[in-house]
């Protein structure tokens, strides 16, 4: 219990903040959350116990197809441009993200380069697009809107990240990684993951994945 109180505590006022970024008109990216809402599954017929259906979203489409359907929507003959430098990646990228030019509709244009800003001599046929994507996916494990372990991360309340709306920007990344062939964050606790998705009302995670120490030091001696 105690360990669930914990959880849940940063994961309720973060939670918040996830919402706030459901309800912008963005519908770009509502189409894409929408892949997160819960699965109902019927199991009335005793001929479908052993199949496993898809995850859908609200309209009945499976995830895949909604993420398919959104790829559809990229305009290959405009481009979101952006310029990083490996060493800092994240700063390129919300520099590119926050442009009030940006547009979700349009395709990426990537550029790398050097720490003297020097830029590297090639053309973007998808391959700088797909590195800057991952990078930028690993970059996004360290924001301080998370917490945990790498592989078990829960989302924080950073009332500096709220007010410089980083929980919409990380929010935005992910979907457009997503939706442009790249990875996803592959780094939230499981317990975290369905607990977003209403499959779970309550988060019970394991006393390792408590970031604070002397409380899970504590709880060990427990």
């Amino acid at each position: 219990m105690l360990i669930a109180l914990y959880a849940k505590k940063n994961t309720a006022r973060a939670q918040a903040m996830a919402t706030s970024v459901l309800n912008t008109p963005h519908s770009f990216y509502k189409e894409y959350t929408s892949v997160y809402a819960p699965i109902v599954i019927d199991s009335s017929s005793e001929s479908e116990e052993n199949v496993e259906p898809q995850e859908e979203d609200s309209t009945g489409l499976a995830a895949s197809d909604v993420v398919s359907n959104l790829s559809l929507k990229i305009d290959p003959t405009s481009f979101n441009r952006f310029n990083i430098n490996r060493a800092n990646v994240w700063d390129g990228a919300i520099r590119g993200f926050k442009r009030s030019a940006y547009n979700p509709s349009y395709d990426m244009l990537v550029k790398f380069s050097d720490d003297v800003g020097q830029t590297e001599d090639s053309i973007d046929t998808g391959g700088p697009k797909r590195e800057f994507l991952t990078l930028l996916l690993d970059a996004i494990r360290t924001r301080r809107v998370f917490e945990g372990r790498s592989s078990a991360k829960y989302l924080a309340f950073n009332s500096q990240a709220a007010d410089e709306d980083e929980y919409f920007h990380v929010g935005r990344m992910i979907a457009v990684s997503i939706v442009h062939g790249g990875p996803g964050p592959r780094c939230l606790s499981p317990n975290l993951f369905e607990y977003l998705i209403g499959k779970v009302k309550s988060i019970e995670a394991p006393i390792e994945d408590i970031p604070d120490e002397e409380v899970k030091n504590s709880l060990f001696e427990v």
